[in-house]
C-alpha cells in the first residue's frame, strides 16, 4: 500500500515519532488533504542543531499560522548552535500562546535568559515535562519561578543545585538528575513524596559521612517503582537503610565499581527477602579489583548462579575476568558504554544466547589488539552507534595487508557497522587508517560524524577514494589537536574545505584564529562551530 493511502488515524500515528519541521517540510506543499491534516495533529517541535534560516523560517510559519501554534505539545530550544534560538524565540512569542505545550526542553541556557523566562514561564501552567540539558548551574533560579503545579517530570543535567529547598516540586512523578550526595538524596525524596521514578546517575557520600551511615527516617517513598542508580559510590550499610523506604519497588537498576562488600550475593538475597517483596527486575554490574592469583572470586561469583537467582527470579548473570579487575552483571548488561581490551576473559552463562547480551551497548571502545580473529567471536555488540578505536602498545607490523585485512574482518563480526553514526579515532592510533577508514565508510551507511586528530586526518587527504566518501558522508567533524597540522598552506585549508563542504556542525581544539576566520567563510553550511 502507498503511504498516501494510509487511513489518518496511522498517519498521525507516525508522525508523533517525527520532529514537526521534517513534517512540514514533506508534506506542507504536497496537497490539501496533507496540508489540513499537519495543522490538526499534535506537534513535536525539536529545533537543536538546526541552522538559523530553517529555525527563522520555522518561526515565521508559527507566527503567520496560529493553527500550528495552537498544537505544539513539545518544544526543545538549544543555545549550543551559532546563534541563541533561547532568546530569539522568547523575543517573538510568549509560552501561553502555546495552549498545547506541555512539554519544554531548554538546552545550555544563558544567565541573562533567566530573568525572561522567570517572566514568561508562569504563564505555562499545564507544563507537564521540564528538561534542562547543561543550565549551567542555573536550575534552582529557574525552578524557583517555574509552574511546577502540574509538572510531573522534570530531568535536570549538571547539577541537582539544591533542589530539597524547592517546595514546589512536591508534585514531580519522575526525576532525573546527574549526581547527588546520598544525605542531598535523602532531603529531596521527602520533598518529592509522589515520586515513583528516579534515575540518578552518581550517589556518592560526603566525607564527613565516610565512617558514620547516613540515618534515614521520617519519610516512607511509598509510590518509588523504578530506581536506576548507575554509579552508586556508598556502603552497603546505606544502601540498605535507603531502600528499607521503599517498600513497594518494582525495578531496580544498580552499578557499583570497587566495592567489594556488594558482591556479597546472600546479603543482597537477604534484603531481598526482607525488604523489597515487589521487586520483580533487579539488573546490577559488579566491578571489583583482582589479581589474576585470586581465585576466590570464583567462589563469589558462583554464589549468584543459586536457586533464588536463577530459578525463582530468572536474574541471569555472566561474568568477565581482566588482568586486574572482574566484573559480574545481570543479563543483558545494563549500560549503554563498554570498553573492550584483550585482557577480557568472558564466562558466558550457557542459559540464554551470548550474541545478545550486550544489546544496550551503544558506545564502544575498541583496542586494536582485539581486532584479531583469535578473539573476536567472544563479543557481539549488534547495537552500538558510536564507534571509537582505540590503539594499544602490540608489536605487530600494524601496515601489512593481511594485517588490515584481518582488522576490518574482525570489526564486522564484533559490531554491526550499518547502525554506526559516530566515529572516534584515537590519537595515538597508528595504523594504516585511509585503508580501515575507507573500508568502513563503504559499509556503515549511517555514520556521518567523525572525530580524529590532525596528525591522522592530514594522512587520510590524499586518498581519492576516501575524499569522495568523506564529503558525501561526514555532516559532523570533531578535530582535537592545531590546525597548523593539516593547514601547511593555502591549498591544503582549500582542499579540507571543498573535502568536508557538506559538514553542518564543526569542533574543533586549539585552532588557528587565522585558520578560524577562513573556515568560517569557506563552510557555508555550516550551522554551529566550536573552538577550544
Amino acid at each position: 500500500m502507498k503511504f498516501e493511502l494510509l487511513p489518518n488515524e496511522i498517519l498521525v500515528e507516525c508522525f508523533e515519532y517525527l520532529n514537526a519541521l521534517d513534517i512540514f517540510h514533506s508534506f506542507d506543499q504536497l496537497n490539501y488533504r496533507f496540508y489540513t491534516l499537519i495543522r490538526n495533529i499534535r506537534l513535536y517541535l525539536h529545533f537543536e542543531h538546526v541552522s538559523r534560516t530553517i529555525f527563522n523560517q520555522f518561526c515565521k510559519k508559527i507566527l503567520l499560522n496560529s493553527d500550528v501554534k495552537i498544537h505544539i505539545y513539545s518544544l526543545h530550544l538549544s543555545n549550543t548552535d551559532l546563534y541563541s534560538q533561547i532568546n530569539t524565540f522568547i523575543s517573538q512569542f510568549s509560552f501561553d500562546e502555546f495552549p498545547e505545550l506541555q512539554s519544554l526542553t531548554l538546552t545550555s541556557i544563558e544567565e541573562d535568559q533567566v530573568e525572561k523566562l522567570n517572566i514568561i514561564l508562569p504563564l505555562r501552567s499545564q507544563l507537564s515535562v521540564l528538561h534542562l540539558i547543561q543550565p549551567k548551574n542555573l536550575i534552582t533560579n529557574i525552578l524557583i519561578k517555574c509552574p511546577v503545579s502540574k509538572l510531573r517530570i522534570l530531568s535536570v543535567t549538571d547539577s541537582y543545585q539544591h533542589l530539597e529547598l524547592i517546595d514546589q516540586i512536591s508534585s514531580i512523578t519522575n526525576l532525573t538528575m546527574p549526581k547527588c550526595y546520598l544525605d542531598s538524596l535523602h532531603k529531596i525524596l521527602k520533598t518529592v513524596p509522589m515520586l515513583k521514578y528516579l534515575n540518578c546517575q552518581n550517589i556518592s557520600q560526603r566525607k564527613k559521612f565516610w565512617n558514620n551511615s547516613i540515618e534515614f527516617k521520617d519519610y516512607q517513598c511509598v509510590h518509588l517503582k523504578q530506581l536506576i542508580m548507575i554509579e552508586f559510590r556508598c556502603k552497603f550499610e546505606d544502601f540498605q537503610m535507603f531502600i528499607k523506604h521503599t517498600p513497594n519497588l518494582k525495578s531496580l537498576i544498580i552499578s557499583i565499581d570497587y566495592e567489594r562488600e556488594m558482591i556479597a550475593a546472600y546479603r543482597w538475597e537477604e534484603l531481598i527477602i526482607s525488604s523489597l517483596f515487589q521487586l520483580t527486575s533487579f539488573q546490577f554490574k559488579f566491578k571489583i579489583s583482582h589479581r589474576k592469583d585470586d581465585y576466590n572470586i570464583f567462589d563469589k561469583f558462583e554464589q549468584f548462579y543459586t536457586k533464588f537467582w536463577q530459578e525463582e527470579h530468572h536474574w541471569l548473570v555472566e561474568y568477565i575476568l581482566h588482568d586486574y579487575s572482574a566484573e559480574i552483571y545481570t543479563i543483558p548488561y545494563i549500560l549503554n558504554t563498554y570498553t573492550l581490551t584483550i585482557d577480557s576473559i568472558r564466562y558466558s552463562n550457557k542459559l540464554v544466547n551470548q550474541f545478545n547480551t550486550f544489546d544496550n551497548v551503544t558506545d564502544l571502545i575498541i583496542d586494536d589488539q582485539v581486532l584479531t580473529k583469535k578473539f573476536s567471536h567472544r563479543f557481539r555488540f549488534s547495537k552500538v552507534v558510536l564507534l571509537t578505536l582505540r590503539s594499544s602498545t602490540y608489536t605487530w607490523n600494524k601496515n601489512e595487508d593481511s594485517i588490515l585485512r584481518e582488522y576490518i574482518e574482525s570489526l564486522r563480526t564484533i559490531v554491526n557497522l550499518s547502525n554506526i553514526k559516530h566515529l572516534s579515532i584515537s590519537n595515538d592510533h597508528h595504523m594504516e587508517m585511509s585503508f580501515i577508514l575507507l573500508e568502513i565508510l563503504k559499509e556503515a551507511s549511517n555514520l556521518s560524524s567523525l572525530k580524529i586528530v590532525p596528525h591522522i586526518l592530514n594522512s587520510l587527504l590524499n586518498n581519492n577514494d576516501l575524499q569522495k566518501y568523506l564529503n558525501k558522508m561526514i555532516r559532523k567533524l570533531y578535530i582535537s589537536g592545531y590546525s597548523q597540522y593539516i593547514f601547511s598552506n593555502l591549498n591544503r585549508i582549500e582542499q579540507f574545505c571543498q573535502i568536508f563542504s557538506n559538514i553542518v556542525e564543526l569542533t574543533w581544539e586549539d585552532c588557528d584564529s587565522n585558520d578560524l576566520s577562513y573556515l568560517k567563510n569557506r563552510l557555508l553550511k555550516l550551522s554551529m562551530i566550536k573552538i577550544n
